[in-house]
């Protein structure tokens, strides 16, 4: 935690974990928990295929010595496919998480104000 960044981004975790706890406390986290799924599949689907991909790679010196060259050429377009497909997991990942948290704060607000006016109409 050496620079001012680092502390911000802490206290940033830390407010998103609070609102998160609070809505699900409030029984009001129904689509932030299911942004948090699609955001896990996701990753898990984009660590599976970079982890293939990368295997299959390591694998190529090995498949050329004993391959023909029409199996060389599905080998290059399996390695294709699946770093298309990492990258494609990997913008589902970044789009589901950032919406994950959008929806977390914007119903923490929109619960907070709620509540605000609840108080206001109680001392009327």
């Amino acid at each position: 935690m050496g620079i001012t960044g680092d502390i911000e981004d802490e206290q940033s975790r830390y407010f998103f974990n609070y609102c998160y706890e609070l809505l699900s406390a409030w029984k009001s986290a129904v689509k932030a928990d299911t942004f948090e799924s699609l955001y896990g599949m996701s990753r898990s689907l984009f660590c599976l295929y970079s982890i293939m991909g990368g295997g299959i790679v390591l694998l190529y010196p090995i498949m050329r010595i004993y391959a023909t060259l029409v199996q060389t050429e599905r080998f290059i377009g399996a390695v294709a496919v699946c770093f298309l497909l990492a990258v494609v997991f990997l913008r589902r990942v970044l789009r589901f998480n950032r919406s994950r948290v959008k929806v977390v704060l914007r119903t923490y607000i929109s619960l907070q104000v709620k509540r605000i006016d609840d108080l206001r109409i109680k001392d009327l």
